[in-house]
């Protein structure tokens, strides 16, 4: 131990016991390389959850789409690809979601349109059963059964001609 005097500064000098300078250089540079890779390997673990966290909640949305729900939004705001890949991901769903709202009214509204004249056969085949009926009665009844036949006929013919259109586009 040593001490050094450098104009009105004063320093201690630390004998390197195995009197080699190079070395205790290459110790030091070894330690701050050490250091800089832990700091380093922090800051790309650190990157890498911000990043890998959008990713994850479009793995989940897009999931979720392929299972029928399209109500997923995803909310984040980012930008870069990772902004641009969420910006399609929402475009993409809405169309989705809307044509799911229109297919299920469309399918409520056929189900109607099947089940109303269905009903109107069923009832007036089980009056035409009563015996005591008379031949104008027999007559209207059986007049409502055809036209309520032709209605289905016209709705069945309407959804065909409606895939049609559906598989030509």
């Amino acid at each position: 131990l040593c001490l050094l005097k450098i104009g009105d500064q004063y320093g201690l000098l630390f004998p390197n016991p195995e009197g080699n300078e190079v070395e205790m250089l290459g110790r030091i540079l070894n330690d701050l390389i050490g250091i800089s890779t832990f700091l380093a390997s922090v800051l790309i673990v650190c990157a890498l959850i911000i990043i890998i966290r959008p990713i994850k909640k479009v793995i989940y949305a897009t999931d979720e789409v392929s299972k029928g729900n399209f109500d997923v939004e995803i909310k984040e705001k980012h930008s870069g690809d990772i902004g641009l890949l969420i910006k399609n991901y929402n475009k993409m769903a809405r169309p989705l979601q809307m044509n799911e709202y229109l297919k299920k009214d469309f399918v409520s509204a056929v189900s109607h349109e099947f089940k109303t004249p269905i009903t109107s056969i069923e009832g007036f085949a089980k009056l035409l059963q009563d015996e005591g009926l008379t031949k104008d009665e027999i007559r209207d009844y059986t007049d409502i059964i055809i036209s309520e036949s032709a209605r289905l006929a016209n709705v069945s013919s309407n959804l065909l001609k409606l895939s049609e259109l559906d598989s030509s586009t």
